[in-house]
Parts: C-alpha cells; sequence; structure tokens
C-alpha cells in the first residue's frame, strides 16, 4: 500500500487508464515549485531552472518522508558515437525503470504520479574526484555514465531497501537485453543544490543538450509498462 499524499506539484494529464498512452504524460504544473522552463527550457537559462526547480521537486517529496539515493550507472561497451552511446544508455535507464515501478507499485498505469519512484538525472563525463564519495569513478564508453537522484514514496511493495533490491536482482536491472554494467547506491543524508548540480554538471557546463542528456521518469505511460 502508499501512503495518500497531496502532490501538490504535479497532476497526470489525461489519466485514462484505457488509453494506449501514446499521447500521455507525466509532468510538473505547480508554477510555485517547478516552472514551464523545466517542460520547455530556455536554453539561456538551462542550468538556473534544471538545478533550482529540481531541488524543489525532491525537496518537496523528500519532506513527505520519500527515501533518496544518488545512483550512478555504468554501462558494459556500447558501440557507436557519442549519441549512439547516450541515447542507448538513456533507453536502458527506462527499462530499469519500467521493470522497477511494477515491483514498487501496484498497477503503475492507472497509480497518482505521488505514488510512483521519481528518476531525475542526466548523462555525465569523466572528471578528476576530489570527493570519491559521489560515485565510483568509470573509464567503459570513454567513461560516459550516468547519475540519477532516485526518489520512493514511504510505502511500497519492496521488502528491502531500493540498494539491496536491485543488488539481488541482477538478472532483472542487469541482463536480459540491457548494457546496464553496474547500479551504484550512495544513499542521501543531506539533501541540497551542491548534489543537483552534481548531477547535472554535464549539462549546465553544456557538455551535453538539455534535450540529449536529461532524463526525468515517469515521463509517460510507455515507462509504466
Amino acid at each position: 500500500m502508499h501512503a495518500e499524499s497531496s502532490g501538490i506539484w504535479s497532476d497526470m494529464l489525461n489519466s485514462n487508464p484505457a488509453d494506449d498512452g501514446s499521447n500521455q504524460g507525466i509532468i510538473p504544473t505547480d508554477e510555485q515549485v517547478i516552472s514551464q522552463d523545466l517542460v520547455h527550457p530556455d536554453r539561456s537559462n538551462v542550468p538556473n531552472s534544471i538545478v533550482a526547480g529540481y531541488h524543489r521537486m525532491l525537496e518537496d517529496r523528500i519532506r513527505q518522508g520519500w527515501t533518496c539515493d544518488l545512483v550512478t550507472i555504468t554501462f558494459n561497451r556500447v558501440k557507436g558515437s557519442p549519441e549512439v552511446k547516450r541515447r542507448r544508455m538513456i533507453d536502458d535507464v527506462i527499462l530499469l525503470y519500467s521493470r522497477l515501478v511494477t515491483r514498487t507499485t501496484r498497477k503503475p498505469r492507472r497509480a497518482d504520479v505521488d505514488q510512483l519512484p521519481l528518476f531525475i538525472g542526466a548523462v555525465d563525463f569523466p572528471v578528476f574526484k576530489h570527493d570519491r564519495t559521489l560515485g565510483p569513478q568509470t573509464y567503459q564508453n570513454d567513461g560516459l555514465h550516468v547519475h540519477l537522484l532516485v526518489a520512493l514514496p514511504p510505502y511500497t511493495r519492496l521488502r528491502e531497501p531500493l540498494a539491496n533490491h536491485v543488488r539481488n536482482n541482477p538478472m532483472v536491472y542487469m541482463g536480459d537485453g540491457t548494457s546496464i554494467q553496474n547500479v551504484h547506491f550512495e544513499p542521501v543524508t543531506d539533501f541540497g543544490l551542491r548534489l543537483v548540480d552534481y548531477v547535472f554538471k554535464a549539462v549546465t557546463n553544456h557538455r551535453v543538450d538539455y534535450d540529449d542528456g536529461v532524463i526525468v521518469l515517469p515521463r509517460s505511460r510507455r515507462e509504466l509498462t
């Protein structure tokens, strides 16, 4: 069962469960929490918009008792150009989400958005890390990897912490048609803007375009099946 929550900053558009979902989406709508810049971002203001807006988005849920983990996903060798690699990695994260949501939420296609796991993150490039507690260093695929802030509601179908669940089910999340090599968890105990900025640094530093590198799930009903 799931705790009831007000869902003050989000809504499900056209939430007819019988629809095939081809034009369905789950997007934030409360202007006091997240602006339209996050849905249709002004490229000149992307850094400020994504860091401040997504920080508020996560902070609101954490205040409601959600847990949050910093997740670093690395991948087996992916062939192709950097653009092809990024697309494959994002597709694999979407696949991971679709497998996870059925294990955390009963009937996810019909659930309110505030009952669903939330993934917010971006692809990233390797940098020299003075602080190695922020995640493992990676060199596969020229170091290209994904950072996510993963938030779970207070009550889910899981009977163990998320990190343990993923670790205990490697063939679900790191096998069978996915290039994911490892999923590394760091529990978030001190949530703040610095952490969100870290996750989005490749986008805020203009090393990857917003549309090509940002991951926010769920984004449509296709991710819930």
